[in-house]
């Protein structure tokens, strides 16, 4: 693309998921390992992989994606610990990365019941029920605002 690609660019997107399906860094907790990885993802696409593209810094960056599934040895407070970890580390981080959005996927379940974490993403049970992670990133959400 060059540099007609980077001048209609007005933002590059990060789908951020992590511990979904890679491990945490060794000798973190949960909580902290989350932060690590997604502060980790977030200073790789700003320092390393948009300059090879020719995006200068002034680009915003877009959490275009971020999530951590529900599921068999993944429960509803991980999620909620893991949300809750995620958008502290964006908002922490957000004026080091120029970071101007950040994007949840995915409200509601696809299937709460199925053994699968790849149905399970929600904030929300596939009935509505809400998950103890959507009152954090509720709570959140309201008090960066």
């Amino acid at each position: 693309g060059g540099a007609s690609l980077v001048s209609a660019t007005d933002w590059v997107g990060l789908d951020a998921y992590p511990g979904t399906w890679q491990g945490l860094p060794s000798g973190y907790t949960f909580s902290d390992g989350t932060r690590q990885l997604i502060v980790q993802e977030m200073s790789e696409l700003r320092q390393s992989d948009m300059p090879l593209g020719g995006f200068p810094a002034t680009t915003k960056m877009h959490i275009s994606e971020f999530g951590y599934p529900t599921g068999p040895n993944r429960t509803y407070a991980m999620q909620a610990t893991s949300v809750q970890s995620q958008l502290q580390a964006v908002y922490d981080y957000r004026a080091n990365y120029n970071v101007s959005d950040y994007r949840l996927f995915d409200l509601r379940d696809s299937q709460t019941a199925s053994t699968s974490f790849e149905d399970q993403y929600g904030l929300m049970t596939d009935t509505y029920a809400p998950k103890p992670a959507f009152a954090v990133f509720q709570s959140m959400v309201s008090s960066f605002s």
